[in-house]
């Protein structure tokens, strides 16, 4: 991969999918997901707006995912660069939202 590599572009979404398929993560994104993770991985802020069950939590848990396994295995993606110990700082805006996450990255292993 070049010193220009870009998560999102066709190679970026690939190599997302393939990190991806080796998580505990039971289901495949939906194209809207990758492509907001994919911003995000470009550094590029992500503002999504859907509705309610849509899959906003695997913005950001997906996103860690692709970041711990980068970190475990450099060569997946030379060029990337990621803190070696990274972490995760979620605000939710309500206590049940908060649970609800907790039991998310707890049953895919985030925890």
């Amino acid at each position: 991969m070049s010193d220009n590599f870009k998560w999102s572009s066709p190679e970026g979404y690939e190599l997302v999918r393939r990190i991806l398929r080796t998580t505990p993560v039971p289901y495949t994104p939906h194209d809207y997901q990758l492509e907001g993770l994919c911003k995000s991985l470009d550094g590029i802020h992500l503002f999504a707006i859907t509705r309610t069950g849509s899959g906003k939590t695997a913005y950001y848990s997906l996103y860690m995912l692709v970041v711990l396994a980068v970190v475990a295995n450099p060569a997946l993606c030379p060029t990337a660069s990621f803190p070696k110990n990274p972490c995760l700082l979620v605000v939710c805006p309500t206590v049940p939202l908060q649970l609800e996450m907790v039991r998310f990255f707890l049953r895919f292993g985030n925890g």
